[in-house]
């Protein structure tokens, strides 16, 4: 484990890493990771027509997509893996990738271990933009310095 996340930072640079699921967090973690020269590849359920503006954007920095229905079955030969927040960890998938010697994670849990700052986490199925929102609202208020990221608000890398 790296102790800080300039390290981390240095971790990354130039690995074979995969990103699994273009959603709204890990767009911006694609950004971060390019900007790191690491070599990404994106994987998705979806196809290229429902992808279309974010292979134009990264496709000419470096990015490979891997699509569609079967869109797992060639995660192998990567380094550093981060998944979506809602693929589970003892997927087939990603078992396989760890037994090969991939470091699994996810941007949430690199954030979480390296942000100096409390954190605190709202989860659930419903509610949690509102509640995140009334509750970052209620600490300015208060006169604490507060900060949402992830989903909604900044992304959680875009801060170094």
């Amino acid at each position: 484990m790296k102790k800080n996340f300039k390290e981390f930072k240095e971790f990354i640079k130039n690995k074979n890493v995969a990103v699994v699921g273009i959603g709204v967090s890990n767009i911006p973690l694609i950004e971060f990771l390019v900007e790191l020269n690491a070599k990404v590849t994106a994987f998705d359920k979806k196809n290229s027509e429902e992808l279309e503006e974010v292979i134009s954007k990264f496709s000419p920095k470096g990015v490979d997509f891997q699509l569609g229905k079967d869109y797992l079955n060639n995660l192998r030969g990567f380094e550093v893996i981060f998944k979506t927040p809602s693929m589970r960890i003892d997927s087939e998938a990603l078992v396989a990738a760890k037994e090969e010697g991939a470091y699994i994670t996810s941007e949430m849990e690199e954030f979480v271990r390296y942000c100096p700052a409390k954190v605190y986490g709202i989860t659930g199925s419903d509610g949690k933009t509102t509640t995140t929102s009334v509750i970052f609202r209620l600490l300015k208020e208060e006169g604490y310095n507060a900060w949402v990221g992830g989903n909604i608000g900044t992304p959680l890398f875009n801060k170094n």
